[in-house]
């Protein structure tokens, strides 16, 4: 089953990626991850100068010199 699932047909809680706690409502304001906005990530990537503040969008610029 399902965490939080009463029933193998329930679907359970939801979880934001990398939280522990079930969430009702999913937004930047609510993750725990970041300051309000998807621009201030806190956890897994805080270095602004890969690709778009902190998001890269694909292996060319990860690492250039393989391109």
């Amino acid at each position: 089953m399902n965490i939080g699932a009463s029933s193998p047909e329930d679907y359970g809680d939801y979880f934001a990626w990398g939280e522990t706690q079930p969430k009702d409502v999913y937004s930047w304001s609510t993750y725990k991850w970041c300051n309000g906005s998807s621009s201030k990530m806190t956890k897994y990537c805080t270095d602004s100068s890969f690709g778009n503040n902190g998001f890269v969008d694909n292996k060319t610029e990860l690492d250039p010199e393989d391109a």
